[in-house]
């Protein structure tokens, strides 16, 4: 079983990769640029928040991964 440092760990992780994807898009000029970044954004944002409230929807996915 993973420990809840894991994910906790994993959420923390998560939260400052959306930080940096938002502050890249803030310092980007290109449209196309700046809209990559805020979908990645909003994909570790929702990752954050996964790890967060259901570990066992991050461990099969973690775990199919592994499979291919």
């Amino acid at each position: 079983m993973v420990k809840p440092a894991y994910w906790e760990r994993l959420s923390l992780e998560s939260l400052r990769l959306e930080a940096e994807c938002l502050q890249l898009a803030g310092a980007v000029a290109q449209p196309d640029l700046r809209l990559h970044f805020m979908r990645m954004a909003r994909a570790w944002n929702r990752r954050a928040s996964g790890a967060a409230a259901e570990p066992d929807a991050a461990t099969a996915s973690v775990a199919g991964r592994g499979a291919r």
